[in-house]
């Protein structure tokens, strides 16, 4: 089962102070959307979303699976779907899940994603 990528996304106070202090850790900034409040970094494989007003808690990410099979096959294991976004015939989509410490896993997957 392909999962996709993972990357941690945090719930940051301030967009811009945030994004200093990463960059003086050694991210790059890959994804500028500072004005909007978000901002995508990367350190080696490592990618760090940071969103001011966009998420309401930090959470785990995968991006790149395909969607549907990963809903099938949660299924099959009786892992419950939180929140459903999007199940779109192509692949693409998204939804949450929580594991068992209440932590919250989002899927995210875009056309693009899947053809690459």
């Amino acid at each position: 089962m392909n999962i996709g990528n993972a990357s941690l996304c945090l719930n940051v106070k301030d967009i811009q102070k945030a994004c200093t202090f990463y960059l003086e850790l050694g991210f790059e900034l890959v994804e500028d959307h500072l004005v909007q409040g978000w901002a995508i970094l990367k350190h080696r494989a490592f990618y760090l979303g940071l969103f001011q007003g966009h998420i309401k808690e930090n959470l785990l990410n995968f991006r790149g699976g395909h969607i549907g099979e990963l809903l099938k096959e949660f299924e099959v294991k009786k892992v419950t779907i939180e929140e459903l976004e999007a199940d779109n015939p192509d692949g693409s989509g998204s939804f949450f899940i929580r594991d068992l410490d209440d932590n919250l896993i989002y899927f995210d997957t875009t056309i693009e994603e899947l053809e690459s």
